[in-house]
């Protein structure tokens, strides 16, 4: 009895830490990913907010943080939440939180050599095995303890250029990836030890493909949650076409596959936006494209950990208009929180922050207003590894450096989430279309439906989705009893049907 308590024990402990991954003291750190911890709870960031919910979307503490734009999250073991992010007026920082969402320590990283004194960029944040804080940036290595204070800041030069990012630890070795100049003509990705206890580069690994140096081209990089691999989201903008790959590699270089693909006519702009890694090791990929500011498309794909698809590909936006400026597009990630839940979030252009649009998806890649995508890819291609030597990279000699405390303002705010992307979806797209518009939208009393046809029925849902009241032949509404928030009307036309948003004041 005794051993199988015992047994169990160890079992319920492992499978309780499987969202820390625990040969990790913290989670991956990837960059735009919202950490899941051991009860399911989930994370998010959007801007200078940051909620933390539970697994159905349900609050338990939501901020907002002064000045603050968050990059990305480290999620310990021990409950602590560590970032990185850009502070208003102090460049790119990192600190701490405690479980509850309150600040421990903020602080950025300030070198001096010579005459020039420079703010260092955080590119990716990392907990080592000896619990120490390790953040990568431009060509530069800064190392803390938990408590932000400075144990050791290192100026990298030479083929080392770039957004150096860490990688893995052992027995006192950091691995980092960056950049490494080939020959004039190209340049690639390459992997560098560093001997952190002796302070020198012990080898040097070279990977990925020979890229044009005057090609656009642009690189993410995220720690697999599984052993030792990683991938890389690349995108090459040309001046005729773009590609766009994903790479798996060991963390000793070796290429293991490579996936590229083109969603839709080569002639558009496509933009990888996101690579997430789910709890079975399946990647949700996301791209966008879209040429003008009226056919905006963007759809998320499934690949499995050998790279092959996963049935077709899902839309999130098609053609959908983007208003003024082709830059006003949404922010929106595919997701896979725990348990190979997947979800993709939406925010920007036409959607409110709060309360954010979720909307959840099957692997089978369907939800109710979605679209199949065909892809057009192959395997193999892009990422064959150049046989040129790469130089070792050297180590400057920093007179001065310092961690310096900044102060952030953290405020509790309310926060919801609106799971139903469709009937937003169809909302934007009619407000787009401009055959109708609502007056005076913010209401306080009532609102007018101003419209060419005739209105037969109208019904007022709240943002939950439940109905409030129906009202026939009629194109004045009264909300003067509705308290205040977000509504929607739902009118028929006979032959259409229109789903609109409006405030009450």
């Amino acid at each position: 009895k005794h051993l199988l308590f015992i047994v169990v024990t160890m079992l319920s402990v492992l499978f309780s830490q499987a969202q820390t991954f625990p040969y990790l003291n913290a989670s991956t750190g990837n960059e735009g990913e919202f950490p899941v911890d051991k009860d399911t709870n989930i994370y998010m960031f959007h801007g200078n907010r940051l909620v933390k919910t539970d697994k159905n979307f349900n609050v338990i503490w939501a901020n907002t943080y002064t000045g603050l734009n968050f990059k990305s999250l480290l999620l310990s073991k021990t409950g602590s939440i560590f970032f990185m992010g850009d502070v208003t007026g102090a460049g790119s920082s990192f600190g701490k939180l405690n479980p509850n969402g309150n600040v421990v320590w903020i602080t950025n990283a300030i070198i001096t050599m010579g005459a020039n004194t420079n703010t260092l960029t955080c590119e990716r944040i990392f907990l080592d095995r000896n619990n120490h804080l390790v953040i990568t940036g431009s060509e530069t290595l800064i190392k803390c303890d938990t408590l932000g204070n400075p144990i050791k800041l290192k100026k990298f030069s030479g083929t080392c250029f770039g957004a150096l990012k860490i990688l893995t630890d052992s027995s006192g070795v950091y691995k980092l990836v960056g950049g490494g100049m080939i020959a004039i003509s190209a340049f690639g990705e390459a992997i560098h030890s560093y001997n952190d206890n002796m302070d020198v580069f012990t080898g040097i690994q070279l990977f990925g493909a020979g890229y044009p140096p005057f090609t656009g081209y642009k690189m993410k990089l995220i720690k697999s949650k599984f052993n030792d691999n990683f991938y890389m989201q690349v995108e090459l903008m040309q001046t005729t076409f773009n590609v766009n790959s994903v790479q798996k590699f060991s963390t000793h270089g070796a290429l293991k596959w490579t996936y590229s693909n083109s969603i839709y006519n080569a002639s558009k702009y496509q933009i990888g936006e996101h690579l997430e890694e789910s709890d079975s090791g399946d990647l949700l990929v996301t791209f966008t494209s879209g040429g003008s500011n009226t056919n905006f498309n963007s759809s998320v794909l499934r690949l499995d950990s050998m790279g092959n698809t996963l049935g077709n590909g899902m839309s999130m936006f098609s053609n959908y208009n983007l208003g003024f400026s082709v830059w006003n597009r949404p922010l929106h990630f595919a997701r896979s929180f725990y348990s190979n839940n997947y979800y993709f979030d939406v925010s920007g252009q036409s959607f409110p922050v709060n309360p954010l649009t979720i909307q959840k998806f099957n692997s089978a890649m369907t939800h109710s207003c979605s679209i199949p995508v065909t892809y057009t890819y192959a395997l193999g291609g892009i990422g064959q590894v150049p046989s040129m030597p790469v130089a070792t990279p050297t180590i400057q000699t920093i007179i001065n450096y310092s961690l310096n405390s900044l102060l952030i303002n953290v405020t509790p705010v309310t926060f919801s989430v609106n799971t139903n992307f469709c009937t937003v979806l169809n909302i934007e797209n009619h407000e787009l279309n401009g055959k109708l518009n609502l007056s005076p939208n913010p209401a306080h009393s009532k609102i007018v439906i101003n419209a060419s046809d005739k209105i037969e029925s109208v019904e007022v849902y709240d943002i939950s989705g439940k109905l409030i009241s129906t009202h026939s032949n009629t194109n004045e509404i009264d909300v003067s009893e509705l308290t205040q928030g977000m509504y929607f009307l739902r009118m028929n036309f006979g032959n259409e049907i229109v789903t609109k948003k409006f405030i009450k004041e």
